[in-house]
């Protein structure tokens, strides 16, 4: 993994795509702080990631991968918190 530079605005919804072993999980656990990072800066909600708190990690919003594949089966819904149609 290398070279990768993202800036994700509020409210904005991302996906990353890529082949097998491209680093896309590695680069959530990072974004999550459940990794450490090898060098370079990453900041979520204008804090480090390494160094987060419990408020810091209730604003964030994981979704597990064996989740995600039961929402797919979900209707659409709209996001109380901001008002953006999920499907």
């Amino acid at each position: 993994m290398g070279g990768i530079d993202l800036e994700i605005e509020a409210g904005e919804i991302f996906a990353l795509l890529g082949p097998n072993r491209a680093g896309k999980t590695t680069t959530l656990e990072i974004l999550e702080g459940f990794r450490k990072r090898s060098g370079g800066d990453a900041v979520v909600l204008g804090l480090d990631p390494e160094h987060r708190d419990r408020a810091w990690r209730d604003r964030i919003g994981i979704v597990i991968t064996g989740v995600a594949r039961g929402i797919a089966s979900l209707r659409p819904y709209r996001c109380p918190q901001c008002g953006t149609m999920v499907s």
